[in-house]
């Protein structure tokens, strides 16, 4: 299970909360990866009371592949599915492809392409209609962590 806990996040202007509760089932065969979610609850404030109908059922398909092409260096391929029940125009599709690259001591460095097919009418997020952002746009990811 994986709960999505947002503190005081409410969808306006119905009051309905964001949070979602999802079932996870994962087969993973080498370096490939096919993963299921299905939503127990109303996925992320889409229920009747704000929407006219409810959302729990939506689930998200992905298949993942990292593969090691040289020592310490990995391709990270992805695609995945999102279904969002009683709320078709909501679906979407997003897909990832880049690398990382492990150091000694837990570091790590990627850089990766994400994209979807989103409806940028639906996935634009504003604040209070002064910056908007719209989060179906394609972006370039760079990241440096450090596990412990």
């Amino acid at each position: 299970f994986l709960q999505f806990i947002f503190p005081g996040g409410k969808y306006d202007p119905s009051g309905e909360s964001l949070n979602t509760l999802e079932l996870n089932a994962a087969v993973t065969w080498k370096f490939i990866q096919l993963k299921y979610s299905y939503a127990v609850t109303d996925y992320f404030g889409f229920s009747k009371k704000a929407f006219g109908a409810d959302s729990d059922g939506s689930d998200y398909i992905e298949l993942n592949a990292n593969y090691e092409f040289m020592p310490s260096w990995i391709a990270n391929v992805h695609v995945g599915h999102q279904k969002v029940k009683n709320y078709d125009d909501y679906d979407f599709t997003d897909w990832k492809v880049g690398v990382t690259k492990n150091f000694e001591g837990g570091w790590q460095a990627a850089v990766a392409y994400v994209d979807t097919n989103a409806d940028k009418n639906f996935y634009t997020i504003c604040d209070n209609g002064i910056r908007c952002k719209d989060t179906g746009d394609s972006k370039w990811l760079i990241y440096v962590k450090r596990t412990f």
